[in-house]
């Protein structure tokens, strides 16, 4: 079901959380993978959700991780080879998911500095007294953007607080 490049990757991470302030990324471990299918690909019963209609669920999306914040999902997509990541907002009528990551690669670079970034501001407490300094800010959302120059960096500024 999931592709094995994907999956060595996820094995290298350190961790499956990348907290900071109130938002952040959980990733989804290899064994907690086909439960984060349900509702999405395939409901409770184990009844496939993917229609082949346009702005349903398609087969190729996997969800991999979603956001502490709003529990949005993050999806691989699997039918380039790169693996891209999307995202989309729940309760829209429909998924129309845009990219915020090139390739899986890609993802796990940006995900990796959130979890840095994360250190020491991993809920609002922490946050409100170690504030994210806006030229740290500022230099993550660059390097996210260089190593994945065709997504939109948007999802990755709503992620990062400002100091502001």
């Amino acid at each position: 079901m999931f592709p094995e490049r994907y999956l060595f990757l996820l094995r290298q991470q350190p961790t499956g959380k990348a907290s900071l302030g109130y938002g952040g990324i959980q990733l989804h471990s290899e064994t907690e993978l086909p439960t984060a299918q349900i509702g999405y690909s395939v409901s409770p019963g184990g009844i496939s959700l993917c229609t082949g209609v346009p702005g349903d669920w398609r087969q190729e999306w996997l969800v991999i991780a979603h956001t502490l914040s709003s529990g949005e999902p993050l999806i691989l997509d699997t039918t380039a080879d790169s693996l891209p990541i999307l995202t989309d907002f729940h309760g829209q009528g429909v998924w129309e998911p845009w990219r915020i990551a090139d390739s899986a690669e890609g993802f796990f670079q940006a995900f990796s500095l959130v979890l840095e970034l994360g250190l020491g501001r991993e809920h609002p407490v922490a946050l409100s007294k170690n504030p994210l300094p806006t030229a740290m800010r500022k230099s993550t959302l660059e390097a996210i953007s260089k190593s994945n120059p065709h997504s939109d960096i948007t999802f990755w500024e709503m992620l990062l607080p400002t100091d502001e």
